[in-house]
């Protein structure tokens, strides 16, 4: 009986204990953990335990591999370090001195009360029992709230688990953000940087290649003394000298077919040469060519001043020489339209046009072929009109043009189209070549003085151009205005002994003219100085111009102008 007593209240001494022992390391979530950890270790040592023990509260050790959610293993994987070291210093404690000590001496000073109450008497023993059973309904009320308790800290820890993985996981997203926005800025400055080098290359080998071509035009063309004599230039000829030749005699002639007062028409050569003899200026009156007719080399011109209208109706005079032109002068009102002139030439007497020598009128959509020469006693030729003061449109000539021995570095104003023009030209073109060693040498016009709006416009040029000085694509002296102009024949300087030089694809010299929607695709050389793409030298205004064709010369070259005073 005694022996049950004392066993009892072991039993319950050891309840009490540990049941103390677990109330007091309750704040630290660390030291339940080593508790529960020591019963397991007791239970596995085939200590007795106490049924009154409460059962595992189902959670699982707290050092266990599944003490952590499942949504943070990933992340509680990048932090098993940590964790491990965690779990070895709860293991740690239980079997610290703190712990173990206690609960030894309170087994002993049991077993030793209970031997030294041998000698109680049963009534005593019948107390203990009832004081025993008392202590044991506290001890179970007691470690039932503890395990309530514990299983609150439980609940509690794993919460803070979760939370603090979440955490982690958070801030791991969130270093990897700030991960990727580095690298993104780093890349972003990278870029920076290599743009800053690249452009900073780029302007370097610009710099080298500025320097090298400033090199190399400082050294393989020599800059030269600019003299304004390149502006110079003959005074301008005495236009009212222009002579009406005395009217010739012909073999054969017969008057045109009167239609009517006012209307005349040729039917055949004779009365083609009727018509030249110049009985009439047929002012006010239609004349029209109804057949060919071939002159066999013969020089034929009208003897006056024409003041009619002449309609060549697309026939042909061929064959045809000239003094001053099939038409000396047109005057003011005249017409000369619908011609077709071809194997013309001239007598190199006086200045000339192989359709008018002068013209104060009109002459439009004719055409000409032939091989002229100027003479020395010539100021002005052309395959159209040697002075224009009207107008001239759609007409072409299509043929050689030379000059005579004598003419070397003479001023002869040669044109394609007019020797000089004081009045409008437009849509006219030019082709075959002019071939001299005069000066005042172009496709289209020798000399333009003219002070008519767009006095030169559409004109193209496919004629090779070759002078000694002032040769030009377009124009050889500009003082008007030129717009809409085109040159498709080369131009070249050579031979001669003023080292003047001045050779451009539009014009050679713009003085106080102004171009404008001209372009050149030829090229422009020159054995001296001042050849330009353009104009050789200009004084004047050149805009929206442009030149594709090579230029060479001896000094002042330029893709526009080659020596430059005015306005581009």
């Amino acid at each position: 009986m005694q022996y049950k007593g004392f066993k009892r209240i072991k039993r319950a001494a050891a309840v009490i204990l540990s049941a103390a022992l677990i109330v007091t390391e309750l704040p630290a979530a660390g030291t339940a953990r080593a508790a529960e950890a020591e019963y397991e270790t007791q239970t596995a040592a085939g200590q007795d335990i106490d049924p009154a023990q409460p059962e595992d509260s189902g959670q699982p050790p707290a050092g266990s591999e599944h003490s952590q959610p499942e949504s943070s293993a990933p992340e509680a994987g990048e932090r098993e370090p940590e964790t491990e070291s965690a779990e070895t210093e709860t293991v740690a404690e239980p079997s610290s001195p703190a712990i173990t000590e206690p609960e030894t001496g309170s087994t002993v000073e049991a077993e030793t009360g209970t031997q030294g109450s041998d000698s109680a008497s049963e009534g005593e023993d019948e107390a203990l029992n009832t004081e025993t059973e008392i202590i044991e309904t506290e001890t179970v009320e007691t470690e039932t709230a503890t395990s309530e308790a514990a299983e609150t800290e439980n609940s509690t820890t794993e919460a803070i688990e979760t939370e603090t993985a979440s955490t982690e996981t958070e801030t791991m997203a969130t270093e990897a953000t700030e991960t990727e926005t580095v690298g993104t800025e780093a890349t972003e400055t990278e870029t920076v940087g290599t743009e800053t080098t690249e452009t900073e290359t780029t302007e370097e080998i610009t710099e080298e290649e500025t320097l090298e071509l400033e090199g190399t035009e400082e050294t393989s063309v020599p800059v030269p003394e600019v003299d304004a004599s390149v502006h110079n230039w003959k005074a301008a000829r005495d236009l009212a000298a222009f002579r009406v030749p005395v009217p010739k005699a012909y073999a054969s002639v017969q008057d045109p077919v009167e239609i009517t007062p006012y209307e005349y028409r040729i039917e055949n050569r004779d009365q083609f040469l009727g018509f030249l003899s110049g009985r009439s200026d047929y002012d006010g009156c239609t004349v029209t060519l109804a057949c060919n007719v071939d002159m066999k080399s013969e020089t034929a011109y009208f003897g006056g001043r024409f003041s009619g209208i002449f309609d060549g109706n697309g026939y042909s005079v061929q064959n045809l020489k000239v003094d001053q032109g099939l038409f000396p002068v047109l005057q003011s009102g005249a017409v000369v339209k619908n011609l077709h002139i071809s194997n013309a030439s001239m007598t190199g007497e006086y200045s000339a046009g192989v359709i008018a020598g002068r013209n104060d009128g009109t002459i439009t959509n004719c055409v000409v072929t032939g091989r002229l020469e100027a003479g020395t006693n010539m100021d002005y030729t052309a395959g159209i009109v040697g002075i224009n003061e009207g107008t001239v449109e759609e007409c072409v000539f299509s043929g050689r043009i030379t000059a005579a021995a004598g003419t070397e570095d003479a001023e002869k104003d040669i044109g394609g189209i007019a020797g000089r023009n004081n009045g409008v030209i437009r849509n006219c073109y030019a082709s075959g070549s002019i071939q001299t060693k005069a000066a005042v040498v172009a496709g289209i016009v020798g000399t333009n003085t003219s002070r008519e709006p767009e006095s030169i416009k559409g004109c193209v040029n496919y004629m090779s151009v070759e002078g000694a000085y002032i040769v030009a694509g377009i124009v050889g002296i500009n003082e008007g205005e030129v717009t809409d102009c085109t040159n498709y024949g080369s131009v070249r300087q050579k031979n001669h002994s003023q080292e003047i030089g001045e050779a451009g694809g539009i014009a050679a010299q713009n003085k106080i003219g102004t171009m404008s929607d001209c372009y050149n695709y030829a090229s422009v050389s020159g054995e001296d100085k001042n050849i330009g793409g353009i104009a050789a030298t200009t004084s004047g205004t050149i805009t929206r111009c442009g030149n594709s064709g090579s230029v060479t010369g001896l000094a002042n070259v330029g893709g526009v102008a080659g020596l430059y005073n005015g306005m581009l």
